[in-house]
């Protein structure tokens, strides 16, 4: 149990905490403005026919924007990992980063033994 109250794992915790709610409310934000967009979409879509082409146009953006989004959060998390050092280059940080995100990692990319 003393590695948890040990200063570094603090420290990693306390520079991770608002990272993490940072990527949080982010994703709330932009979850938040797609869903006005799509609200917004079908409102016109009512006044004019066509409904699937409509219904194709705006699952698409959606899921577009969520791709988007999740890009952006991914590349927040590369710059994190850049900045302090534990991955040595912009290609590794964001391939890891979005390893992590989805879990399914990747064979070669590790972060770095402090990490």
């Amino acid at each position: 149990m003393g590695f948890l109250a040990s200063e570094a794992w603090i420290t990693d915790w306390l520079w991770g905490l608002p990272l993490i709610v940072l990527a949080s409310v982010m994703h709330v934000i932009g979850l938040g403005a797609i869903e006005l967009g799509i609200e917004r979409s079908l409102r016109r879509a009512k006044r004019v026919r066509g409904h699937l082409a409509t219904f194709v146009a705006v699952a698409g953006a959606t899921v577009l924007s969520a791709t988007a989004l999740h890009a952006i959060g991914a590349a927040v998390w590369a710059g994190a990992y850049l900045w302090l050092g534990a991955l040595p280059d912009e290609r590794s940080a964001m391939l890891y980063s979005i390893g992590a995100m989805t879990t399914f990692g990747h064979a070669s990319l590790h972060l770095s033994d402090r990490w």
